[in-house]
């Protein structure tokens, strides 16, 4: 065999010029994207990745998901998918930060050119820090780092305050806003007053340990003004009515509470608490209320659903933070304007699309349903938004618009 050119085809039968292929080139590389898909992998290893995908996009059957795998790899290998950069989730219609990622180090790696596996690994290091780093549209202007730090877990405000500092401070205390007419607060204070003497001193509850139905029919009644007529025709429990439900919890929580023989009593503990917080009774309340749902209440248990959609609940709730950021945004952008829950939807998909574009979820469970929630039972319930309807329920009222409250804006102090 004569000499191989450098522009002839490589006698490997790659097809590629040789000089692109097999030449010698002294521990020079530079990856083929293209053909990474066609790189031989030992069965084990694949054997692994496959069943880490299988379990990720919630395969139950590993025969359907080789079929979809060979539709994925049947489009890659055709002219329309030759050029194609789509990873398998996309082409099974999920949405993915990873690959948005992986396309971008592939454009960065194939514009600098050949370079060592040290130079490699180097550039790969400094690129990823720099990506991090950059303010992204679909955070908001947030960084991928300043996002990872709103998803930490946190034990309570000054841990928060401590991780968060460059991001958002919280008012501790002394509010502007009145907190007397927040209905989580009025709630709390009419539960409190059942216990005091001059009245019976306790409250019934049921065989599972929950507000008796009359005693949620007499809230309804004396703090939401329902009448008569429909309590008898619509009985709701404590579960139907959130900030009941939670203040209910959170006595039980923290031990103020102790039930015996069908009947629910506050325990003397509880009573020295508000003695200290006569000052700022309302404001204390609040504070326990919030930092309760907050920090020690997990989400899942805020929603239906929960024992069949454990992961995407516990999610939503990693991403209260942004949450609450997506809604400064919002405010900030439409000057204290009216916001529409659609219009919040859409920028919580935009960011976490892996969460949103889920079709094991059916639609009676969808990521809508727990945005809504979050802002009827957190944001509406602690009087953080206010909506241009009597009460806010956007099933009920599906054109219905809600804007933050000054509150909201005292209670955090966005520097991004």
């Amino acid at each position: 065999m004569g000499k191989i050119g450098r522009n002839d085809k490589c006698p490997c039968g790659s097809g590629k010029k040789y000089k692109n292929c097999c030449m010698d080139k002294s521990n020079i590389i530079k990856p083929d994207f293209k053909n990474l898909r066609a790189t031989p992998i030992v069965s084990s290893g694949l054997d692994k990745m496959k069943a880490m995908v299988m379990e990720e996009m919630g395969y139950s059957s590993a025969e359907k998901f080789e079929i979809d795998f060979k539709r994925y790899t049947d489009f890659m290998e055709s002219d329309e998918g030759q050029n194609s950069e789509m990873s398998f989730r996309e082409f099974m219609g999920e949405k993915s930060n990873t690959a948005e990622f992986n396309r971008e180090l592939k454009r960065a790696l194939e514009k600098e050119g050949l370079m060592s596996d040290d130079e490699t690994q180097k550039f790969i290091k400094k690129f990823t820090s720099e990506y991090n780093l950059k303010p992204k549209k679909k955070f908001l202007g947030l960084s991928s780092k300043q996002l990872a730090l709103l998803l930490e877990d946190c034990e309570g405000f000054t841990e928060l305050d401590k991780k968060l500092n460059s991001i958002v401070n919280f008012k501790k205390g002394s509010f502007k806003s009145d907190l007397s007419n927040i209905e989580v607060v009025k709630i709390f204070k009419f539960i409190i007053d059942e216990f005091s003497e001059d009245k019976e001193g306790f409250i019934k509850i049921t065989r599972t340990g929950e507000f008796s139905v009359s005693f949620i029919n007499k809230i309804r009644k004396e703090l939401f003004n329902e009448t008569h007529k429909n309590i008898k025709s619509n009985k709701l429990h404590e579960y139907d009515i959130w900030k009941v439900e939670v203040v209910h919890k959170l006595l039980y929580y923290y031990n103020f509470v102790e039930h015996k023989k069908g009947f629910c009593f506050l325990k003397e503990d509880f009573c020295s608490l508000l003695e200290g917080a006569k000052n700022d009774y309302d404001e204390s309340l609040w504070y326990l209320v919030f930092d309760f749902v907050f920090f020690k209440l997990k989400w899942s248990e805020l929603f239906y659903y929960q024992d069949v959609f454990q992961d995407t609940l516990d999610f939503f709730g990693k991403i209260k933070m942004f949450s609450f950021y997506a809604l400064h945004h919002l405010d900030v952008k439409l000057k204290g304007g009216w916001i529409r829950p659609l219009d919040f939807f859409e920028l919580i998909k935009e960011a976490f699309p892996e969460f949103v574009d889920n079709e094991k979820i059916p639609k009676a469970a969808s990521a809508f349903l727990f945005v809504t929630n979050f802002l009827e039972n957190i944001c509406f319930g602690l009087g953080l938004i206010e909506s241009d309807y009597e009460s806010f329920s956007f099933w009920d009222n599906p054109e219905m618009s809600f804007r933050c409250t000054d509150l909201f804006r005292e209670l955090f102090k966005w520097k991004v």
